[in-house]
């Protein structure tokens, strides 16, 4: 069986994780590359990503309150 969300979270994160072995894992428990970006002080707050599958907001984090998606796919890492 074929499984993107392992995939896309290996290349936002930077690493593997055993634990994400299908499209249904939930919220993901890695840091992105977007929410460290986001922790960088000249962009924090402006950094978006536009993506159109649902899963992606497990992907990015929406629950954790690191980005928010609109239902265009837009997610948004808010500034706190």
């Amino acid at each position: 069986m074929a499984f993107s969300y392992p995939g896309y979270n290996e290349m936002l994160s930077g690493h593997p994780d055993a634990r994400i072995d299908s499209n249904e894992y939930g919220p993901n428990p890695n840091l992105t590359v977007f929410e460290w970006l986001n922790g960088l002080p000249d962009l924090h707050g402006q950094v978006s990503a536009f993506a159109t599958w649902n899963t992606f907001k497990d992907i990015f984090n929406v629950r954790a309150v690191t980005c928010r998606c609109t239902s265009a796919g837009m997610c948004r890492i808010p500034a706190s």
